[in-house]
């Protein structure tokens, strides 16, 4: 059991995860008139979608939170990349290997953004795997440890179609 006095790394990601359930429990729960169409939950997604202040570009995040665990896929200035938080050294570098239901294994790579974000490159391929598939695998290989992920994709064909159309899979 936490001291709720110590803010531990994972004493505060959890508290962080159990906050975006709350939230996406309660935006659930909000009669349609009442909802932000700019924060909605899809299945077992969390969706937000926000202007930048200086372009006329969008910045769109679909976050799945399952257990301790997280994912999301977000298209962030023109760019679009999956995220995970945990527990990272900023700057370190991760093999990963990205797997949906039983389709071949991508192989990409991950970096710490932050000491709880790792970025993990996306290509197409990955992005519409994530869009017809029941389950994400992801094995995060760093310089110490390994570690296996699963998010079941829940209603990912809908929740994950604001991302891609603010990011298009394919360039003009």
């Amino acid at each position: 059991m936490d001291d709720p006095g110590v803010w531990t790394m994972g004493a505060a990601m959890r508290r962080i995860r159990a906050g975006f359930a709350a939230l996406a429990c309660a935006l659930a729960l909000l009669e349609p008139a009442q909802a932000d169409p700019r924060r909605q939950v899809i299945g077992n997604w969390f969706v937000t979608s926000d202007a930048d202040r200086f372009d006329d570009g969008v910045t769109v995040v679909a976050l799945n939170v399952q257990d301790a665990n997280s994912i999301a896929l977000r298209c962030l200035q023109g760019e679009l990349s999956l995220a995970m938080l945990g527990k990272y050294a900023q700057g370190d570098l991760f093999q990963v290997k990205f797997r949906v239901d039983r389709w071949d294994v991508i192989d990409t790579v991950g970096f710490a953004i932050s000491d709880s974000v790792l970025q993990i490159m996306t290509s197409p391929q990955m992005v519409r795997q994530m869009m017809s598939g029941s389950e994400y695998a992801l094995r995060v290989t760093g310089t110490t440890s390994t570690r296996d992920y699963v998010f079941r994709a829940g209603a990912a064909a809908r929740a994950l179609v604001p991302v891609v159309k603010a990011c298009p899979l394919e360039r003009k």
